[in-house]
């Protein structure tokens, strides 16, 4: 799964003037004029700017000060500061995603590629990579500079990878966005038990008018019969 084409295209038209911003605000890479995308932007350089946005999260709120965004690109950008840095195993590809599982503390989030799937651009899973995740509207994305590494896992890693995910898939604790308190897994159980509890209080409220139907025609059936018992012959 990845981003619609239009959502990547404006992902790239919030993440690049902010790479430039900080570039030439703290000189992390003199020798960068401007981060451009039609120039083209060396990736490494890309990754060392955006290495100290990260670790200078405080930055977003100069940037917005001044870059004067419609408020609800602001608003994304400002999601930002929530970011999730650190080494994931991706686990599994999906359709909603690719699943991908926090080295440091086996959290689970479910992660839409950009203009391409993690499948293709990663292949076969399990993968190690060093990764930046960020929320973009109700998904969660990678700033687009991943560093994968070269290991081969064994079985028991293997089983132990699919164990992370399985677990959480139960216990609907897989993230998919960063933007609720609880997953999506788990806002779907919520609208499910929505409807159960509606469905279930339609069925005692029919149960109910049941009841009431047969009880007053029991009454009247007991009246009647009470009546014909009490006429004389």
């Amino acid at each position: 799964m990845k981003l619609e084409q239009s959502d990547a295209e404006l992902f790239y038209q919030l993440w690049f003037p902010l790479l430039d911003f900080v570039n030439r605000k703290y000189h992390v890479c003199p020798e960068t004029e401007t981060i451009d995308r039609r120039q083209g932007v060396d990736a490494r350089n890309a990754k060392k700017i955006a290495d100290y946005l990260w670790s200078h999260i405080e930055v977003i709120e100069e940037y917005l000060a001044a870059a004067e965004l419609p408020n609800e690109y602001a608003q994304i950008v400002a999601g930002w500061k929530q970011r999730k840095s650190g080494r994931y195993i991706l686990e599994r590809h999906l359709k909603k995603g690719s699943v991908f599982i926090s080295v440091e503390d086996g959290t689970v989030y479910m992660v839409k590629g950009l203009f391409s799937t993690w499948a293709e651009m990663l292949g076969k899973s399990p993968v190690l990579l060093e990764a930046v995740l960020i929320p973009f509207w109700d998904s969660i994305i990678s700033d687009g500079l991943v560093v994968p590494y070269r290991v081969c896992f064994g079985k028991g890693a293997n089983e132990d990878f699919k164990e992370t995910y399985m677990n959480a898939k139960r216990n609907n604790t897989i993230h998919f966005s960063f933007y609720v308190n609880h997953p999506e897994t788990s806002r779907s159980t919520k609208h499910w038990d929505a409807s159960c509890y509606m469905l279930l209080d339609l069925t005692l409220t029919f149960a109910e008018n049941i009841k009431a139907c047969l009880k007053k025609k029991y009454s009247s059936l007991r009246s009647s019969l009470f009546n014909n018992h009490k006429r004389p012959p």
